[in-house]
């Protein structure tokens, strides 16, 4: 497990030295560790310029679109 503490004096975030280096070298490109980077862009390229009204108080996607 990484060790990420919170130090309530200051508002940053103290992270190990190990848990740093296990950062460092872990390679991240649009095909992994995940597919986050990948589904982000395909989300962005289907909201388009034009934007996406969200649905309630909540800022939902809609669950349906019109491409129009």
């Amino acid at each position: 497990m990484l060790e990420i503490l919170y130090e309530e004096d200051t508002p940053d975030f103290v992270i190990s030295d190990r848990a740093q280096q296990i950062l460092r070298d872990q390679e991240i490109d649009e095909d992994g560790p995940g597919t986050a980077l990948t589904d982000l862009e395909t989300l962005l390229q289907f909201i388009g310029n034009a934007g996406l009204k969200t649905t309630s108080k909540y800022y939902l996607l809609p669950q349906s679109s019109s491409t129009n």
